[in-house]
């Protein structure tokens, strides 16, 4: 199975998934290929994938002949995934690895994956690619088979071996992340969602929104199961920021608080008056959602 017939496979999961989401998919899409001259695409080494039935465009792939960043840290990557994948309908079962990361060079949260060895790699508990204080900034330089994007918001490595940026370029888009990066939440499928997937279904489906929140109540603990990890966080309610037409504004809603970004908070004197520059996490998974604040960049 070529990654292009995947991208086809991806679509048809999508669809059965959440027809609104694939729906505003396809929505874009439609407005990008309406926009833009094929020509052109290719010139910017963008390729357009077609539909089956040759009907029209379900999708993009660009490659990078530049190098690329993404950038790595325990809370970013929480939800990534292993498991088996079988390819060319079964003939080759191969591990693929989804691992969530801030793709840095496009400006959006996005699920890179790894297949085979790779992914064994990274969640080789001995390798620990993701300590849990660190951040990693890695470089994907240009190859023969170089980085390539899917309008699908996912990111393959191909035949490029990351690199580790080096302590001057971690630190600058570090503080691009936590300074520069807003993303206000909006309805549909976004530039920064992304989802986790089987062969056979769509597991997880997650939308990132990065804002100002305000912590107004603290709550009682709750576990969640995700992707087959257990997650532990607290009920809390929030303020956040949202920005609708020019115009900025406060919303209410409950939400949960990673445990551990909870107890953090809850060490000041008036945890509960806090103003928090954080990212919020939509997730759907398994008929179920939830808003899991997971990571405080200020």
């Amino acid at each position: 199975m070529t990654e292009v017939s995947i991208d086809h496979h991806l679509v048809s999961l999508l669809k059965n998934f959440d027809k609104e989401y694939y729906i505003d998919y396809m929505t874009k899409i439609l407005t990008i290929s309406s926009s833009c001259d094929e020509a052109d695409l290719q010139l910017a080494g963008i390729s357009s994938t077609h539909s089956t039935d040759q009907c029209g465009e379900i999708g993009f792939r660009g490659q990078f002949k530049l190098p690329v960043y993404v950038l790595l840290s325990h809370p970013i990557c929480k939800f990534r995934s292993q498991r088996s994948y079988a390819l060319r309908e079964g003939f080759f079962i191969s591990r693929l690895g989804l691992i969530p990361v801030f793709f840095s060079s496009l400006n959006h949260m996005t699920v890179m994956k790894l297949w085979g060895n790779r992914a064994g790699e990274f969640f080789n508990p001995l390798n620990a690619p993701l300590p849990e204080t660190d951040l990693a900034c890695w470089e994907f330089p240009p190859s023969n088979r170089p980085v390539e994007y899917s309008s699908l918001n996912i990111l393959e490595q191909n035949g490029s071996q990351p690199q580790d940026a080096g302590e001057y370029l971690t630190g600058i888009f570090d503080r691009y992340l936590r300074l520069c990066y807003w993303k206000f939440p909006r309805h549909g499928f976004q530039s920064s969602s992304h989802f986790l997937f089987t062969r056979d279904r769509i597991s997880s489906f997650m939308k990132i929104s990065k804002s100002l929140f305000l912590v107004e109540k603290i709550g009682y603990p709750q576990t969640v199961y995700i992707e087959q990890n257990k997650i532990e966080t607290r009920q809390i309610e929030l303020k956040g920021l949202n920005e609708r037409d020019g115009h900025y504004y406060f919303d209410h809603f409950s939400a949960l608080m990673d445990n551990d970004l909870a107890n953090e908070i809850m060490l000041h004197p008036n945890p509960e008056s806090l103003y928090i520059n954080g990212m919020l996490v939509e997730i759907k998974h398994s008929g179920k959602r939830n808003l899991i604040l997971s990571l405080r960049t200020d």
